[in-house]
């Protein structure tokens, strides 16, 4: 960050070569927050959550609203409650779709702005049960389609479906889309166990000679836990 116009140039490359072809179907940034003990960073040494986005939706390769990030965003968390799965409250993401030979956000298919009203409206009504969210959430995309795009986005999400129901697997993810993502992950000086919960960052490791899959956050518990504070598996 001491260094804007490097970062910029670096970003650029970064998302030019995700979008050229490369079997690329994401690009995760983490980021660093001045929480706990990096509190006393100045700014030049800290690059936020907020902040990444912000560098990434005034690239000209990234042709996303910065408003529409948190609809999108918005969309996201409903599928993946929808699914029962967790979603990281600390994570952002910019979802870009293939039209033809050029990428666009969202926006190019539904009203985001109209969208967001109607989905900020239906939070507020409360938790409904799972399939009358479903319905609801169909209901709010339909209405907030642009016209002569329904096709399309169908189109695009028959060929999700199979990246949904194989647990995310991020080689199911078809050609179509492009996911950025900005987040950062729990530490020792930041951790909170009620966002940690919801962690779906996969950690990979090897304990005991086994290798181990498990939640960042899950992984931080038991590195954290000290002898008689229980069996360390809240969380993530």
């Amino acid at each position: 960050m001491r260094d804007p116009a490097r970062l910029r140039r670096c970003l650029d490359a970064l998302i030019a070569y995700a979008k050229d072809g490369h079997g690329v179907r994401g690009v995760g940034f983490s980021c660093l927050t001045a929480l706990g003990g990096e509190r006393e960073l100045s700014g030049e040494w800290v690059l936020s959550v907020d902040r990444m986005i912000d560098h990434l939706v005034d690239s000209p390769l990234v042709p996303v609203a910065r408003r529409h990030v948190y609809t999108a965003e918005h969309l996201i968390h409903w599928f993946y409650h929808l699914a029962g799965d967790p979603v990281c409250e600390y994570k952002q993401t910019i979802v870009l779709l293939r039209r033809g030979g050029a990428w666009v956000g969202l926006d190019a298919f539904v009203d985001c702005d109209a969208l967001r009203r109607r989905l900020d409206a239906r939070l507020a009504k409360g938790a409904p049960s799972r399939w009358r969210r479903a319905l609801g959430l169909a209901f709010d995309l339909a209405r907030s389609l642009r016209p002569r795009q329904a096709h399309h986005l169908v189109g695009m999400g028959l060929r999700v479906l199979p990246f949904l129901w194989h647990g995310r697997d991020y080689r199911r993810l078809p050609e179509i889309l492009l996911v950025l993502t900005a987040g950062t992950a729990c530490d020792p000086n930041n951790y909170d166990e009620t966002v940690a919960r919801s962690c779906e960052k996969p950690f990979h490791t090897f304990e005991d000679g086994c290798a181990r899959v498990a939640s960042s956050s899950r992984f931080l518990i038991r590195k954290l836990r000290r002898p008689g504070d229980g069996d360390g598996t809240t969380g993530g």
